[in-house]
């Protein structure tokens, strides 16, 4: 009798663990605009650079990302399209592009918040103006 229930039990399990919160609206709770707060690289870190990341749902799942600015003498430009916006949301998203995360958006309660991971070394942080 107990074998009986065995695989449903475990299928509501697996269901419970789900952290995904891709469904409707949730590319919209990231839209926006956001002013770059700090540009850091494995050898230097920019308090006060200036630019824009730019964050526009294409459907309830995906953004397409725009950033550009300097950090010094530095221009920054990055371009994605696609962008899957997954994670265990409402106020913490996690960014993927071909499969790989390149940042985290999210609400810490104070601000809208963006933070791109372009590469290994260097991370863009931004927050909603």
């Amino acid at each position: 009798m107990i074998l009986r229930y065995a695989p449903l039990a475990a299928g509501l399990l697996l269901a419970g663990c789900s952290t995904s919160a891709i469904g409707p609206g949730t590319a919209s709770s990231i839209n926006g605009s956001y002013q770059f707060a700090e540009y850091s690289t494995a050898t230097s870190l920019d308090m006060n650079p200036t630019g824009t990341a730019t964050v526009t749902a294409t459907d309830d799942t995906h953004v397409a990302i725009l950033v550009k600015g300097m950090s010094g003498k530095t221009r920054v430009t990055y371009s994605y399209t696609n962008v899957v916006v997954d994670g265990p949301g409402p106020d913490s998203y996690t960014l993927l592009y071909k499969g790989h995360t390149i940042g985290e958006a999210g609400n810490d309660g104070l601000n809208r918040y963006l933070t791109l991971t372009p590469s290994s070394s260097i991370i863009i942080k931004s927050i909603e103006y």
